[in-house]
């Protein structure tokens, strides 16, 4: 008897294997960018402030090395996502996802930024100054907005309908047959989580700054500060672990702990201004003055009041993950 031969299976799903190779390829190309803007600025620096010693006076050493390690942090974190997603690892799906959603509310944000700057937010700049033409300035402001739209809009919704599709899920999982860190949580939470993780962080980078906290009607700095932004940092970390851990409490806590930074900073801005806080931070008289000129940071507390509501529909929205046995990745 002779014995049917069964034709080979074939997946239920399209592969992306090459997409994810050229996301991949970009997203290491952008680490790099970053990198070289990382090296660049380093030179442009050191170069001034030895041809200017007026300039070097200006810069603020441990503020400065905190932006140049947001740039190498960056160039670091892109280049990895992009070599996992070449090689169609699960984890970097995951996290290119949230990544690219965390671009793109980034994206808006600066776009509206820019937008009030187009349209009368530098005119008390342009007033001080009469070697500006505010014509030829705002021209170029729309090209930069044009490019920022891309850049910061266009691209990040490009990488959103890649890795958010359910063929490149199936892609990853075909390739990278184990189970990773980023499947033992659903994606919302993990945002949630990461962001957590980062709020933790960027308390602790505060320091740089003076540890200046605008808390409960007050703006301290100092010992004072340093103890609120060390238990704030503490608290996130709490947050970010437990949530990860789907603990109950833990959204619960969050609730309840961002809703009160909310109502902090409503109620020490409704006191004093933002640029009460800007001159604990050791700005200097320069560049309060440019951010006065701009007027923009007038307004900065309705913006903020606006992302932390944001904040807090974002994790009533996960609730339903705490709240059930069933894992949605």
């Amino acid at each position: 008897m002779n014995d049917e031969v069964m034709p080979p299976s074939t997946p239920d799903f399209k592969n992306r294997k090459t997409g994810l190779m050229l996301f991949g390829i970009i997203q290491i190309i952008m680490g790099g960018m970053s990198f070289i803007f990382f090296i660049f600025t380093v030179f442009s620096l050191l170069l001034t402030s030895y041809i200017n010693q007026a300039a070097q006076s200006q810069i603020q050493p441990i503020q400065l090395l905190i932006s140049l390690f947001f740039y190498l942090i960056i160039a670091v974190i892109l280049i990895w996502l992009g070599v996992g997603s070449i090689g169609a690892k699960r984890w970097a799906r995951a996290l290119t996802l949230i990544l690219s959603w965390f671009w793109l509310i980034t994206g808006f944000i600066v776009l509206i930024i820019m937008i009030y700057l187009i349209n009368g937010g530098m005119d008390d700049l342009f007033q001080s100054s009469q070697s500006v033409d505010p014509a030829i300035f705002k021209v170029i402001m729309v090209v930069m907005t044009f490019i920022m739209s891309i850049f910061m809009v266009v691209l990040p919704v490009g990488f959103i309908l890649f890795y958010n599709s359910k063929h490149v899920k199936k892609t990853v999982e075909h390739f990278d047959t184990k189970i990773r860190w980023t499947d033992k949580c659903p994606l919302p939470v993990l945002a949630a989580s990461l962001m957590f993780g980062y709020t933790a962080v960027i308390s602790v980078f505060n320091g740089a700054y003076g540890w200046v906290v605008p808390f409960m009607g007050f703006i301290f700095s100092g010992w004072i500060g340093a103890l609120i932004l060390l238990l704030n940092a503490l608290v996130y970390a709490y947050l970010a672990f437990q949530f990860y851990n789907l603990d109950k409490r833990s959204w619960m806590l969050a609730i309840g702990y961002n809703a009160f930074w909310c109502i902090s900073f409503i109620i020490t801005f409704s006191r004093h201004s933002i640029y009460d806080m800007y001159e604990k931070m050791n700005f200097n008289e320069m560049q309060l003055a440019q951010l006065k000129s701009m007027g923009m940071f007038e307004n900065l507390i309705y913006l903020l009041v606006i992302i932390f509501l944001i904040y807090l529909g974002y994790i009533l929205y996960i609730r339903r993950f705490f709240y059930t046995d069933k894992k949605i990745i």
